[in-house]
């Protein structure tokens, strides 16, 4: 197994789905040098993830019950 970031796959998975929905060169090159931005998507990311998860651990939680 690799170290998380060391495998280019992921990047490139991230990159291919992106341009999918219009993440084009600038939307990536302006990731990768703002640290604020790429703060921001994290942050977001992040806070439609979550409870997601909660969501989903919530349903199999009762499923198992």
């Amino acid at each position: 197994m690799t170290d998380f970031g060391k495998d280019h796959e992921l990047a490139h998975e991230a990159i291919v789905t992106g341009r999918k929905v219009g993440a084009g060169q600038e939307f990536w090159a302006a990731l990768a040098h703002d640290e604020a931005l790429f703060e921001k998507v994290v942050a977001f990311v992040a806070a439609l993830i979550v409870p997601v998860f909660r969501l989903v651990e919530g349903f199999n939680r009762d499923m198992t019950q």
